[in-house]
């Protein structure tokens, strides 16, 4: 939602409260701070209401110059609830799509034949993945879930497993931009924030 992009709420029982405002970029696969900024509220300051009003305006400020330097651009609208995100594809991204990975894993693999023999053999996985985080509601409570699709490279070939796992990444965007994903996605946020301590 817009009035909490990039604000993260910080109370712990061994930390003064405070919201943490703070921007990052992949950088050789490692998430990187740019920029980053601590408001801690106090009873006799306004309190947090006040501390959130001066998170807010140091984020938007913020946001107007990373943006002017190239660091961030913005690929949602605020004003829909969908908040901007990083600069896409991230470093670590060598596919093009964002959502969309190459996966090149090699392994060595034990065989246990009847007669008590073993045997090794490499086994070769070639696939890309369309990966995404939804929401859905289990006996009542919003759960966050990590979903991938799977398309072998040697069943569709490079060309062929790349297109599907975009279509796929297209179609769990078109859901996870729904309204009632959205609902989904507050009610987690709202749950969150009940049960951190105060």
């Amino acid at each position: 939602m817009k009035d909490l992009a990039f604000i993260t709420l910080v109370a712990y029982a061994k930390q003064r409260p405070h919201y943490w405002v703070r921007f990052a970029k992949s950088v050789k696969r490692k998430p990187t701070i740019i920029s980053h900024k601590r408001f801690y509220w106090h009873d006799y300051e306004g309190g947090q209401e006040e501390a959130l009003f001066w998170a807010r305006d140091w984020r938007d400020w913020e946001y107007r110059k990373l943006r002017s330097r190239g660091l961030i651009q913005p690929r949602g609208d605020w004003n829909k609830g969908i908040p901007p995100c990083y600069i896409a594809p991230r470093a670590d991204n060598t596919t093009g799509r964002v959502g969309v990975q190459r996966h090149d894993y090699k392994r060595i693999k034990k065989h246990v034949k009847k007669d008590g023999t073993i045997s090794w053999y490499e086994n070769h996985s070639l696939w890309y993945a369309a990966i995404w985080i939804e929401y859905e509601e289990v006996d009542g409570i919003v759960l966050r879930r990590y979903r991938q699709q799977i398309f072998s490279i040697k069943k569709f070939g490079e060309e062929g497993a790349r297109s599907l796992a975009s279509e796929a990444r297209a179609e769990a965007e078109r859901y996870l931009q729904s309204p009632q994903h959205k609902v989904l996605r507050l009610r987690y946020q709202q749950q969150r924030n009940r049960a951190k301590p105060v």
